[in-house]
């Protein structure tokens, strides 16, 4: 398959992906993968949140570096 054969189901927006879950969520074909994507999303905001108010921002960072992996993986399956 040449890659000009490769058509993705959904152009995913990268840089705000929030946006565009509730159309992922409405086909059947990436309904999964975007509530995946939206739990990591929410993981993400509130380890943010939590490393602020804790002072922890070292331990943090490395889950916040696991979500961020689980995010980009995500996103790539999605486009």
């Amino acid at each position: 398959m040449s890659e000009s054969d490769h058509t993705p189901l959904h152009k995913f927006p990268a840089d705000n992906p929030a946006e565009h879950i509730a159309d992922l969520k409405a086909d059947h074909q990436t309904k999964f993968m975007a509530g995946e994507l939206e739990r990591v999303l929410k993981e993400i905001e509130e380890t943010k949140a939590l490393a602020e108010e804790d002072g922890m921002a070292e331990l943090a960072e490395d889950e916040l570096d696991t979500l961020r992996e689980q995010k980009e993986g995500l996103e790539r399956q999605l486009s």
